[in-house]
């Protein structure tokens, strides 16, 4: 199975993001950190595809800045890299398109040890 999380932070490091698979190290300060998570079992496909089993993928997005303002900032880019809210249309992974749903939208869930905003959302990846 490829690295999915590899895949997502090289999309995002693509577009200028600092992006991280498996970690959100402490420097640099603005970061992005992409983990995956236990997902839910395999669904039948969608769209003409019904007989086909798809392996969902569960993916946290974490955005890191020293503002709380700035990492809203990239929490908002990144999510709407991944949600295809962008201007551009995402999203190619692991070779080929990648269907993503967010799960919710970014929200704060902490302050690090040096009082750096941390945001934080899910989303779910077929490929």
């Amino acid at each position: 199975m490829r690295d999915i999380t590899a895949e997502i932070a090289r999309y995002l490091g693509e577009r200028g993001l600092a992006a991280f698979a498996d970690a959100l190290p402490d420097e640099p300060d603005e970061a992005v950190g992409v983990y995956e998570y236990p997902a839910t079992d395999a669904q039948r496909g969608v769209a003409g595809k019904a007989d086909e089993l798809l392996y969902p993928r569960a993916i946290q997005i974490r955005t890191r800045a020293l503002g709380r303002e700035r990492a809203f900032e990239l929490a908002k880019t990144a999510f709407a890299w991944l949600s295809g809210s962008a201007e551009e249309t995402p999203v190619m992974l692991m070779g080929g398109a990648a269907l993503l749903a967010p799960r919710q939208t970014p929200a704060l869930v902490e302050r690090d040890n040096r009082a750096r905003a941390v945001f934080s959302w899910n989303i779910t990846v077929v490929v």
